[in-house]
């Protein structure tokens, strides 16, 4: 590879000559980081970095007496006392009146230990226990945080002494908390009549044993309740598996896993009726599967699946409707006279009787499912169209079904029975079976009332751009769907809603990798962070730290996204210079690139060496990230900006190490 000294891009990027600031070796923490190469988001503030003291400790392996404070086994050495003890109180949210303390164990976050909450315990590799913060103190803390050493890349589970000290200390702070807080916990009912007060346990990566957990009420089989606590959804054993294996790899310091893609596949349900169109974003489509893996149907009949959910009353189909979402939809068509006799919100128990009173708003109601199902069909028929798609293709065959559907409504009978089945979804009109489902709910509609539905709670969560859907978002349109409404600030952190949210946000980062990719599907920590780092960038001036405008920038904002996560060797201004500093710590090519590696494209060079070159990080969905000369900010592009055709000395991929 030649030495360009020059290069200049469409753009104008690389060059800078005597532009360089003095503040060019510039590095700061991550301040966001994503468990996946694609799509993260947080922007909560960061609380003061923990200085962590050396401390030579003793393995303590045994189990705790649940009758002794944190206060007296700290004196009698069970627990080894830390310094930071003496961290001021507002670091550690104190509870609430009337409220019980929950549990989160967490991994050690290597990338950046200030990312995290201070814990209240660390339990080292061999199994000792420090006691950074008594959580039983004046005031007592609203959450336990116990935070487990890792070793450098480590994403697998604890090893055994490990894993036993984490056991033991969950049990004994549940078994304290049930004894002092008995009334503030809610009581889950086993169906042998053992009646449990259930403890908030937070465990993302699947660190505490499952018999653990079940001691506490917690992630037990709605089969084995004979009755729920109120909102407690429950994630699904491939989904939790998944997404705490995701969650681990997040602060390994660059650990990295391959999650077959046949296993993802299982924990994905496929859409059936309506295939994703091909001018319809990744995002939608993704967030569809995500919502129809946080509820598993049946795995023979999906579409046919009938549930009795708690507090809601029947979730239905692939996606688990139920009498909100189902009411989304009819609320956004059907005329303001059936909707005002329905009351606000709509009481969707009352539609039947309705129409059946009243054949004016009976056949005003099939009017207007006609319309509504056949604007739908027309939609995916003009996509076909456009894109010159055979006869026989889904599309096609998608809009055929929702036109024949449509039709039933000249039937009263017909139409009767749908009313019917949309009255039994809150669950005091009569059973619902798989036969009605199937019958009123076809493939295809069900489809549509999904994507309808991640439409609307995208824009109430002020998502403008389907595409720029982050996971986080997506781990909330999640929950929309099993609570029926955007959550509100309680729900939001409320411990089982929570784990609801963060397995949400995985399993839409996984459909979005499975949608980009044919192979097993890499989970990176490293590519996550630069991935949503350069994309949270988006319009700031990143070359400012090494030139005095952003002519020619491309290498020094990309330097300065990889600079802000910690590559502090990544500080050139010159497309090649940054080339050649990452090679040299390890960075590789590759031919298939993901979200978070490096692109360099480089220009036919003159005789003496000048050219052109310009460079970005890419993102997910065909994106690239890079700066624009013209207005020094950096920007989104598409990647395939980066052709043979542009830069024909080479187009060069790099991989971060891990």
């Amino acid at each position: 590879m030649p030495n360009f000294e020059n290069p200049v891009p469409p753009n104008g990027d690389g060059n800078l000559n005597n532009n360089l600031s003095n503040n060019a070796r510039f590095n700061l923490q991550a301040q966001i980081y994503g468990p996946l190469n694609l799509d993260a988001n947080n922007s909560n503030p960061e609380p003061q970095a923990l200085a962590m003291t050396p401390m030579t400790v003793v393995p303590m392996l045994t189990s705790f007496n649940p009758s002794l404070s944190v206060a007296d086994l700290t004196k009698d050495g069970k627990f080894q006392s830390d310094p930071l003890s003496e961290l001021p109180s507002n670091d550690y949210p104190s509870l609430p009146p009337n409220q019980a303390p929950s549990i989160k164990v967490e991994y050690q976050n290597l990338d950046n230990v200030s990312k995290q909450q201070p814990p209240n315990f660390i339990i080292k590799e061999n199994g000792s226990i420090q006691c950074v913060k008594n959580p039983e103190g004046n005031p007592p803390t609203s959450q336990i945080i116990i935070q487990v050493e890792r070793k450098d890349k480590q994403i697998t589970a604890p090893p055994a002494n490990e894993q036993l000290a984490i056991n033991n200390l969950v049990t004994y702070l549940g078994k304290r908390i049930q004894a002092n807080y008995a009334n503030n916990l809610p009581d889950v009912t086993l169906k042998n009549g053992t009646v449990i007060k259930q403890v908030g346990i937070i465990d993302q990566q699947n660190l505490i044993s499952a018999s653990v957990e079940h001691t506490f009420g917690d992630k037990i089989a709605p089969a084995d309740l004979t009755t729920l606590p109120p909102r407690q959804p429950e994630i699904p054993s491939s989904v939790n598996s998944l997404s705490g294996a995701m969650e681990q790899v997040a602060g390994s310091n660059g650990g990295s896993t391959s999650l077959d893609r046949s296993t993802v596949s299982q924990a994905l349900p496929s859409i059936e009726g309506v295939p994703q169109a091909p001018g319809e974003a990744n995002a939608i489509i993704a967030s569809q599967q995500m919502v129809a893996s946080l509820f598993s149907p049946d795995k023979s009949y999906p579409y046919h699946t009938v549930r009795e959910a708690n507090g809601i009353g029947y979730e239905v189909g692939n996606y688990g409707l139920n009498q909100f979402t189902v009411g989304n939809f009819l609320e956004s068509f059907l005329t303001p006279d059936i909707l005002a006799k329905l009351g606000h919100p709509p009481d969707w128990s009352k539609l039947a009787k309705l129409l059946e009173s009243d054949p004016k708003l009976m056949q005003e109601f099939e009017q207007e499912m006609q319309k509504a199902l056949l604007a739908q069909a027309s939609l995916l028929q003009k996509e076909a169209n456009l894109h010159k798609l055979p006869p026989d293709d889904k599309i096609r065959l998608a809009a055929n079904q929702l036109t024949a559907f449509a039709k039933n409504f000249d039937n009263p009978k017909f139409s009767q029975g749908f009313a019917e089945l949309v009255t039994k979804l809150p669950g005091s009109g009569g059973k619902i079976t798989k036969a009605e489902v199937a019958q009123y709910l076809p493939k295809a509609l069900q489809d549509v009332m999904a994507n309808d539905n991640v439409q609307n709670f995208a824009k109430q969560l002020g998502i403008t751009d389907p595409n720029k859907i982050t996971a986080s978002q997506a781990g909330e349109i999640g929950l929309s769907f099993y609570l029926g409404h955007i959550p509100n600030s309680s729900e939001l952190t409320n411990a089982s809603d929570a784990q609801y949210i963060t397995a949400g946000s995985n399993m839409y980062r996984l459909a979005l990798a499975q949608l980009g990719s044919l192979g097993d599907i890499n989970v990176s920590d490293i590519q996550g962070k630069i991935a949503v780092n350069a994309s949270s960038d988006v319009g700031r001036s990143m070359w400012t730290h090494y030139m005095n405008n952003g002519n020619l920038g491309c290498a020094a904002s990309v330097s300065e996204v990889l600079q802000s996560l910690g590559f502090s060797y990544a500080n050139s201004a010159l497309v090649y210079g940054l080339q050649h500093q990452l090679e040299a710590h390890g960075w590789t090519s590759t031919t298939k690139p993901q979200a978070g590696d490096v692109v360099l494209g480089y220009r036919n060079m003159d005789a003496n060496g000048g050219g052109g070159a310009h460079c970005g990080i890419v993102g997910d969905n065909g994106i690239v990230y890079d700066n624009h000369s013209s207005t020094g900010k950096w920007s989104q592009d598409h990647l395939d900006y980066f052709s043979q055709r542009n830069f024909h000395a080479g187009v060069i991929y790099l991989k971060p190490p891990g």
